[in-house]
C-alpha cells in the first residue's frame, strides 16, 4: 500500500454481546482497536494508524505528515414498533 490524499478506511461495528466499538483496517496491517465509546475509539484509531504505518514501513519516522482516517461505523439495533387498534 501507498500512502496517497485518499483516506485510511478503518470499519468499526458495534458487538452487542461485548458492549464496544471494534475496529479494523485493511489499510493498516496490524489495526485492532475497542472501547465502548466511539468517540475514545477514534481517537485511540488516530493514535494507532501513524504508529502502526511506521512499523510496516509504509510511512518514514521523518517530518510530521497528516494522515487523513475515515471511521465507518456500523450498527444494528431492533425496536418493536406498537401499532394503534
Amino acid at each position: 500500500m501507498r500512502l496517497t490524499d485518499a483516506p485510511i478506511r478503518v470499519d468499526a461495528e458495534y458487538d452487542d454481546e461485548a458492549h464496544v466499538w471494534v475496529a479494523d483496517s485493511d489499510d493498516v496491517p496490524g489495526l485492532v482497536a475497542e472501547h465502548a465509546n466511539l468517540d475514545a475509539l477514534s481517537d485511540m484509531i488516530a493514535e494507532l494508524v501513524p504508529v502502526l504505518l511506521s512499523e510496516n514501513g509504509l510511512i518514514s519516522d521523518e517530518g510530521d505528515l497528516g494522515v487523513p482516517i475515515e471511521i465507518i461505523a456500523h450498527a444494528k439495533t431492533h425496536r418493536e414498533a406498537r401499532i394503534p387498534a
